[in-house]
């Protein structure tokens, strides 16, 4: 992308589907920033006993979870306000660890297991699907998104589009998420999209 500081904002009420499947095995980059401070859902599955995500919960902390719902790991949630890159990798072991870091790989937040699991459900950007936290006017600034599988292949690789951009010959009606990988427009689904 041409403009790094680019980025998407959004409520609470808008989310992208970013069409691939969630597994233990995948690993994630996004870099966001937390305008308001409520409960949100940066990633994750809709409705899935199989989850991987990052949230923030109500008391300023962020929250990754793989796996079953009943998995998961708070950690350091300080500077959400300002602009961060959160990254969970395989373990060197192997994909049943990761590793979750903040803004480097030098900078290690936790370890914790990945517990295997699969579905369907895809994975989705900036959703809220739990009851508690649905519509919180949570204020999220999103730059970029990224999705690696287990032999780190990159599959996706997801930045903001401003409404009227020309993108070979087709302009965008909505701000939206371009891939780079595949070369295609996310259009944010939800009810403020």
């Amino acid at each position: 992308p041409s403009d790094t500081n680019a980025y998407i904002a959004t409520n609470g009420a808008q989310y992208f589907d970013t069409g691939t499947p969630v597994s233990y095995d995948k690993e994630i980059s996004i870099t966001a920033q937390i305008t308001n401070g409520a409960s949100a859902r940066l990633y994750g599955t809709i409705g899935s006993s199989c989850r991987y995500d990052l949230t923030v919960d109500a008391y300023g902390e962020l929250q990754f979870r793989i796996g079953t719902s009943n998995y998961g790991k708070s950690v350091d949630g300080s500077n959400m306000e300002s602009k961060n890159t959160w990254i969970t990798r395989n373990h060197n072991s192997g994909p049943t660890k990761k590793n979750i870091y903040q803004n480097t790989e030098n900078k290690k937040l936790a370890q914790m297991n990945s517990y295997n699991c699969s579905t369907n459900d895809n994975i989705f950007i900036l959703n809220n699907d739990w009851s508690s936290v649905s519509n919180t006017n949570t204020g999220v600034k999103l730059y970029s998104f990224k999705i690696w599988d287990v032999n780190d292949t990159l599959l996706r690789d997801l930045y903001p589009v401003k409404r009227g951009t020309n993108i070979c010959g087709y302009i965008v009606p909505i701000d939206c998420l371009y891939d780079v990988v595949n070369k295609q427009v996310l259009l944010p689904g939800g009810s403020d999209s």
